[in-house]
């Protein structure tokens, strides 16, 4: 085709919106050849390895879920609206009871009738309508909020170079983003549970729910091209950002509101239903309940008729106002920012002129900077620290009808969780977003006189000290309104300590979910790294609702263990961020040891499960069969893992000096044995210690059963826990703390994996083995130290009056 040549309104759509597909479809596949391992050549790579990636089954699990969320909303949403709006409270008589001759009543909700011609009722039928009103609205303002609004839409300026008129283009423009839409999410759902709910069957729903989600979102489609494309052409970019940052806090309230029916049947949306005017029956929203919930096909045609007019004419009407807005090209007149600055304030007198002592800064030179470009950026400055409390508030507040104060702010656990969440949240948007907000200058960062994770540190910190005061804002509140209890004031550390663990937890997310090679900006950060966050986060606050003392610091202690065992990861990572190619080689470290912890706990209780439910009685023997199990599967596998990978740093058996090793070993068992004994002495003769001979010494009915159970102590145990406690565990934590600290965390670590009372004496043997494996580098010397300290506590029983 020569450059003159014109191209038709239909075939420039072909083309325009099939470039659009085959680029998702390219992108699909390379995904796809990714996950694989292969590469899109088919070529095999001999170089370096390339970068190891999020699997499919996160991302699977990621899609699963949000379909799952969004139909769960939806379908609860309209059972709410169908028990409040689609009964009535009536008063039944039971007669008359008793001498007194007084009336029993009891008050009951009876279905409505069905409005003419619709199978809801009345009042149904207006919740429906504005829930859809609610949701287009959320569905316009989150695509308008989508983009960056400060920057040129290049997209646009290089279509205009094509042999296609400006209307055309226009036209595509709309088409485009009504059919690859991500509102699609948000309507189709809704509108498919009504239809269900209607009578139509599954199939029927599916396709009469997309029928009238398209010209809904032709709606939101049309009015999103306008508004952008008048906004770049009218105002200034630093005006746009602030703009934007209230459009993203627009769309959240709006999001919320919509999704409130599903949690509660006294939301704002159901309460306002009843005043819903007629006249929205005419608009799309109307329309579309109207033809998905008529019992006629004749009138539900009609009304899916007029809804796809109503579209095209909107649709239609966009492409002249928006001809009319691009009369004199595409390009705004202010479309660059001024490059003036205020003039700069004298610097203040240093000591070496004589103006007096330096001052040491309260914040590092990172953390200035950081704070200052906040204070620039008021979209970033909105989403750190304003949307935590929208997105928390509006959820509770929406979902209550507006009784927030009586319901979860008015409970102890309720403040706890809020507390927590607004924390999490604000570092969703901040602490997770360190590398993210650097863009394309991120490789200053590796040029600089510090090293990278000192400046990620840095940053981590200073995002902990600044979402702490959401959860101190909450706790002053119920100090402020005397609702402070003993309850709560357990709870506050559990709050106050996961602000910093998350802080941590965000940050070494952040670096994995961080894309910086990606020109498109929203999809610099990996949304399946997102849902991880979040996931990580609701299980911490079962903490908060854990029953004892003893399981919310386990918690604690555990998930302050996969925020450094996170970061070890992360850092490692750090030096190949901006590799397209290369990934870090494999080192053991902190996270394979918790992978294989949980391993063997998983299997263990698996096989022990396996074992009861073919009446096994947990005896010695099957103890012991079901920890082998579990050992041998964790040592095994991870020594798989550890070959296949070529890891660095796994922890080796045997080496020179064994018979050392050996003498280290019974030297700190019979220390560490000793110790027991002293506690079991003590543990007799206090009462608050009563029940720690129990946990402690192993109970021995039967001669046989001491057979197994010496084998399981002296042999089993200690080969299996000796590799994941101190081989991998300490030996993680020794390669980011000092001696110190990784010996007591990991001794704390393993006590905390046995029962209460026998903490004390098991923290011991945990001090114990780290120092004589740091000693000799040699799994054999702790393994020695594990089997002496077993063997004296179990024959600690046959001595005279135990």
């Amino acid at each position: 085709m020569s450059a003159s040549a014109s191209v038709g309104a239909l075939g420039a759509a072909r083309r325009l919106i099939g470039i659009r597909l085959r680029r998702g479809l390219n992108q699909l596949q390379v995904s796809w050849q990714v996950m694989r391992r292969k590469p899109v050549s088919g070529q095999k790579r001999t170089a370096t390895p390339g970068k190891a990636k999020l699997g499919w089954m996160l991302a699977g699990l990621v899609g699963l879920s949000m379909v799952f969320t969004v139909g769960n909303f939806s379908y609860q949403g309209l059972s709410n609206m169908k028990q409040t709006l689609g009964t009535v409270e009536v008063a039944v008589d039971y007669g008359k009871t008793g001498g007194a001759q007084q009336a029993k009543t009891q008050a009951t909700r009876e279905p409505l009738v069905p409005a003419a011609g619709s199978a809801f009722p009345a009042g149904v039928l207006q919740g429906v309508a504005l829930e859809l009103v609610i949701l287009l609205a959320a569905a316009f303002l989150l695509s308008l909020g989508s983009g960056d609004l400060a920057k040129p839409d290049w997209d646009i300026e290089w279509l205009v170079t094509l042999p296609v008129s400006l209307g055309t283009l226009l036209a595509v423009r709309i088409l485009e983003r009504t059919l690859l839409s991500g509102a699609v999410l948000l309507l189709w759902p809704f509108l498919t549970t009504v239809a269900w709910e209607a009578g139509y069957g599954f199939l029927a729903s599916v396709a009469l729910g997309a029928l009238a989600a398209l010209p809904m979102l032709a709606v939101t489609a049309t009015l999103r091209t306008i508004v952008d494309t008048g906004l770049r052409l009218e105002v200034s970019p630093g005006t746009l950002r602030n703009l934007q940052a209230v459009i993203g806090v627009a769309a959240i309230v709006f999001l919320y509101l919509g999704m409130s029916p599903g949690t509660s049947t006294s939301s704002y949306v159901i309460g306002w239903a009843p005043a819903l005017p007629d006249w929205v029956f005419w608009l799309p929203p109307g329309l579309a309940t109207a033809a998905l919930t008529a019992t006629d096909k004749g009138a539900s045609a009609l009304s899916l008729a007029a809804l796809a007019l109503q579209g095209l004419a909107f649709a239609a009407t966009g492409v002249l106002v928006m001809m009319r807005q691009l009369r004199y090209g595409v390009v705004g007149s202010g479309a660059r920012e001024s490059g003036r600055r205020p003039a700069a304030k004298p610097a203040p007198a240093s000591a070496a002129s004589g103006g007096g002592p330096e001052r040491r800064a309260l914040l590092t030179p990172v953390q200035a900077r950081e704070l200052r470009l906040l204070a620039r950026d008021r979209n970033f400055l909105v989403q750190s620290l304003v949307f935590p409390v929208i997105i928390i508030g509006a959820q509770f507040w929406f979902s209550t009808g507006g009784t927030l104060f009586d319901g979860a702010l008015g409970t102890t656990t309720g403040l706890a969780v809020i507390a927590f969440f607004m924390a999490a949240y604000a570092m969703m948007f901040s602490a997770f977003q360190t590398l993210n907000t650097e863009g394309n200058a991120l490789w200053i960062l590796y040029s600089v006189p510090h090293p990278i994770e000192r400046v990620l540190r840095e940053k981590a910190l200073l995002w902990a000290t600044v979402c702490l005061v959401y959860p101190l804002a909450i706790f002053a509140f119920a100090l402020a309104n005397g609702m402070v209890t003993w309850e709560l004031l357990g709870l506050a550390p559990i709050v106050l300590a996961g602000v910093p663990i998350f802080a941590v937890i965000a940050t070494a997310l952040g670096v994995f979910a961080c894309n910086p090679l990606e020109q498109i900006v929203q999809r610099r950060i990996r949304p399946s790294y997102t849902y991880l966050y979040f996931m990580l986060a609701g299980l911490y606050v079962y903490a908060l609702f854990a029953g004892t003392v003893w399981q919310r610091a386990g918690l604690m202690v555990l998930t302050g263990l996969l925020g450094l065992a996170l970061w070890q990861k992360a850092r490692d990572h750090l030096p190949y961020l901006l590799d397209p190619t290369a990934s870090p080689p494999a080192r053991v470290s902190l996270s394979d040891g918790m992978i294989a912890a949980m391993l063997f706990f998983v299997v263990q209780g698996i096989v022990g499960a396996i074992f009861e439910l073919n009446g096994q009685k947990p005896t010695g023997r099957v103890v012991l069969i079901a920890f082998s199990i579990a050992g041998a599967t964790a040592f095994l596998l991870m020594r798989f893992v550890f070959a296949r990978t070529k890891a660095e740093g796994v922890p080796r058996m045997f080496g020179p000096g064994n018979g050392r090793a050996l003498a280290w070993g019974a030297a700190g068992g019979v220390l560490a044995g000793l110790a027991a004994f002293v506690y079991l002495l003590v543990a007799r003769h206090t009462p608050l210690l009563e029940g720690a001979r129990d946990t402690v010494v192993v109970g021995v009915q039967e001669q046989l059963d001491l057979v197994w159970i010496v084998i399981l102590v002296v042999v089993a145990a200690p080969i299996f826990e000796e590799f994941i406690f101190r081989g991998l565990i300490f030996g993680g934590l020794r390669r980011t703390l000092g001696l110190a600290v990784s010996v007591l965390a990991s001794a704390a670590i393993f006590a905390l994996v046995h029962p209460p009372f026998s903490v004390i004496p098991v923290f011991g043997l945990g001090v114990a083995t780290a120092l004589v494996y740091e000693r000799t580098r040699m799994l054999l010397a702790p393994i020695a130290v594990h089997a002496v300290y077993n063997a004296i506590v179990v024959g600690l029983q046959y001595l005279p009056g135990w």
